[in-house]
C-alpha cells in the first residue's frame, strides 16, 4: 500500500469509480490502525476537493450533504462507506475526542490515539470516530467497511 497522501491524489483527483474497485491492499484486523489509514485518505481528499480551508487562521469546513454524499461516493471506490453528523458542540463530547485539527499556515490533523468508543465493548470499525469543533457545531466523520 502507497502512503494515505499519495491514494488520496490518485483517488480524489479523479471521478470517483465503482464500489470497491480500488484495492487498498490492507492486510491488518487492527481497527485503530485501518481508521488512521482510512481517516488520513478522507482528511486529504477534503483537502483536494477544497471541502476544508482555512480563515483567518482557523480550520473551516466547507461541507454540504451533498459533498458528504459525493465524499462517501469516493470512499466506496476504496471499501468503506463514510458519515458525517453535524450536530451542535457538546463539550462533553468534544474533551473525549479522537482527532484535533490545527492550523496556522498550513492544515496539521494531530492523531489522538484514545479510542472513542471507550465505553462500548463492541469494537468495530465505526466506533472509531474523528471529532472537531467547527464554529458552535461539531464535526464527526466515521466509517465502516462496505
Amino acid at each position: 500500500m502507497s502512503n494515505p497522501k499519495d491514494i488520496a491524489k490518485i483517488l480524489f483527483n479523479d471521478v470517483y469509480k465503482s464500489k470497491n474497485s480500488i484495492n487498498l491492499n490492507l492486510n491488518e484486523t487492527d481497527l485503530e490502525y485501518i481508521f488512521q489509514v482510512i481517516v488520513n485518505i478522507y482528511i486529504e481528499g477534503l483537502l483536494i476537493r477544497n471541502y476544508v480551508f482555512i480563515k483567518n487562521g482557523e480550520i473551516k469546513f466547507n461541507l454540504d450533504k451533498s459533498n458528504i454524499n459525493i465524499m462517501n461516493h469516493y470512499m466506496n471506490s476504496i471499501g468503506f462507506n463514510s458519515f458525517m453528523e453535524i450536530n451542535s458542540f457538546d463539550e462533553t463530547i468534544y474533551q473525549h475526542r479522537y482527532c484535533s485539527i490545527k492550523g496556522n499556515d498550513k492544515i496539521d490533523f494531530l492523531i489522538n490515539p484514545i479510542f472513542y468508543g471507550i465505553y462500548c465493548n463492541d469494537r468495530k470499525l465505526n466506533n472509531y470516530k474523528l471529532i472537531y469543533k467547527n464554529d458552535d457545531q461539531m464535526i464527526i466523520i466515521y466509517f465502516d467497511f462496505n
